[in-house]
């Protein structure tokens, strides 16, 4: 992979991102500011993995106008929703979204976000409600989709 990967013990106090970035982890780095990620992401144009899990972390930043993202993983946080902060990401090919207590999703998350071929949406909410239908026909990609124990 090609580019800057960034691994932080701590990811407080990053304000922009490095231009070139394209690999961001912070794993277990629940602390003072764990309910979010951080404004910053959302201008990591490079960005092509995210992955912040078990964290704490309540809200995503948007993060639609990041056209590299291929892999994102924001499992074991408190999410409690995916809105139209996580539509539009035209690369994303991988979500891994799994133990947050997600109890909605947006109907644009599956249908503008069309190359996805792997979605882990297991250990959410027993009343996780997906919009199935037109949205979800959009999803002609993809491969894996866990729902198990949701």
């Amino acid at each position: 992979m090609s580019g800057t990967r960034l691994d932080l013990d701590a990811a407080e106090g990053l304000q922009t991102a490095p231009p070139a970035l394209s690999y961001f982890r912070a794993d277990n780095m629940v602390s003072g500011s764990g309910n979010s990620i951080g404004g910053w992401v959302s201008g990591a144009a490079a960005l092509v993995e995210l992955r912040v899990q078990s964290n704490g972390i309540r809200t995503l930043p948007t993060l639609s106008g990041l056209v590299s993202l291929a892999i994102l993983r924001v499992g074991d946080n408190d999410i409690q929703s995916l809105g139209s902060e996580v539509c539009g990401l035209s690369g994303l090919v991988h979500a891994n979204v799994s133990d947050n207590p997600i109890a909605t999703i947006a109907p644009c998350f599956f249908a503008t976000n069309t190359a996805m071929r792997r979605l882990y949406l297991h250990g959410n909410k027993e009343t996780l409600a997906l919009p199935l239908g037109p949205s979800t026909a959009q999803l002609s990609q993809l491969e894996i989709l866990e729902l198990f124990d949701s």
